[in-house]
């Protein structure tokens, strides 16, 4: 098919996805024993979801298309490139790194640390599938909480959150699995519009990868750019894009070519440039296993942060998290508590883990 056929069925799928989704009965099958989501998505309803989750009952395709729908309309009124938080001033702030597709570590970061609340907010930094089983679950549990209190969470993007790497890696086929090709449509078109940087405090910069090798480059000049996927756009600034979502770190100075085939490496030299650009003291970006969970580089001006325990089930890396926290003085700029685990097996993953 041409491109432009292509997206001429794409967007009748859609129609026909927002005409079935547009009735807010719920569902009235006795063989359904999962969690059921009202018009109103409230953290009573994260909870179900969570639970049912845990015992590996999918969420019915109904709910399915109702929270991805009403994801798309928030985030399409209310996302930004560039997003802002701040950590309360009566709690704590946690950032979370790659989970891809793994449900367990998930459940139990949340389990040690409390699902998101006005005093207990995260700031998750992409790559939510691809490569493990359960993509589906984790991103319909993050919209949902999103929509049921968007003061609690920040949601990035990473470079799996995109058509191509769904296509290629294990999303899309988990989704088909499960639902249909319509529901897919849709996952893609939220993760579109999921925001590239959050920044903490006006000093913490958190993005997925790493940042472009242009001097003294301003992150704020993106807050204002429109969303696009950076490998199906001709915008010129689609390269902008691309480089926060693969880049990396480097031991050397300067900017040179990244050995993934994607993005830069960037050396400590243009690290403290981008700092110093924009008054910042630290980044925190994930997309790199590490064996403790975390790293830091660049003289400690970059923290990586890998959430995804035991990755893949080849990997006997442990999962990490950031955590700002008044309590523990810990607020930017000065370093955030890092805090490392394995994954408690539940009982829908621990085959899965041992797998």
């Amino acid at each position: 098919l041409s491109p432009a056929k292509l997206s001429e069925r794409r967007e009748h799928s859609f129609t026909r996805f927002v005409v079935r989704s547009s009735s807010m009965e719920m569902v009235d099958d006795p063989d359904y024993h999962g969690a059921h989501v009202g018009s109103t998505v409230t953290m009573d309803t994260v909870r179900d979801i969570v639970e049912a989750a845990r015992k590996n009952i999918a969420l019915h395709r109904k709910y399915v298309s109702r929270i991805l729908l009403q994801t798309k309309k928030y985030l399409e009124r209310a996302s930004k490139v560039v997003m802002d938080a701040t950590v309360p001033h009566d709690g704590r702030l946690i950032v979370v790194g790659d989970t891809h597709g793994q449900l367990v570590d998930l459940l139990t970061i949340f389990d040690r640390y409390g699902l998101p609340s006005e005093q207990n907010v995260y700031v998750f930094n992409g790559d939510y599938v691809d490569r493990g089983p359960h993509g589906v679950e984790i991103v319909l549990i993050l919209y949902a909480i999103l929509l049921a209190n968007p003061m609690a969470i920040f949601l990035n993007r990473g470079n799996h959150e995109q058509r191509h790497m769904n296509e290629r890696y294990s999303f899309m086929e988990e989704v088909l699995g499960q639902y249909s090709s319509i529901e897919f449509e849709l996952f893609v078109a939220t993760l579109k519009y999921l925001p590239l940087v959050t920044v903490i405090n006006n000093r913490v910069a958190v993005l997925h990868g790493g940042i472009p090798p242009y001097p003294d480059f301003d992150i704020r000049t993106m807050t204002d750019l429109a969303f696009i996927d950076p490998n199906e756009s001709n915008e010129d600034y689609a390269e902008t894009f691309d480089y926060i979502l693969w880049s990396d770190p480097g031991p050397n100075n300067g900017c040179y070519p990244n050995r993934r085939g994607a993005g830069v490496e960037g050396g400590p030299d243009h690290t403290a440039n981008f700092l110093r650009a924009n008054d910042f003291s630290l980044i925190i970006r994930s997309h790199e296993v590490k064996d403790e969970g975390y790293e830091y580089t660049h003289g400690g001006r970059v923290l990586t942060v890998f959430s995804a325990s035991v990755y893949c089930g080849a990997n006997d890396n442990k999962g990490a998290v950031a955590i700002y926290d008044r309590a523990r003085g810990a607020l930017p700029p000065a370093l955030p508590v890092v805090e490392t685990y394995y994954a408690i097996a539940t009982s829908n993953t621990s085959d899965v883990c041992r797998q």
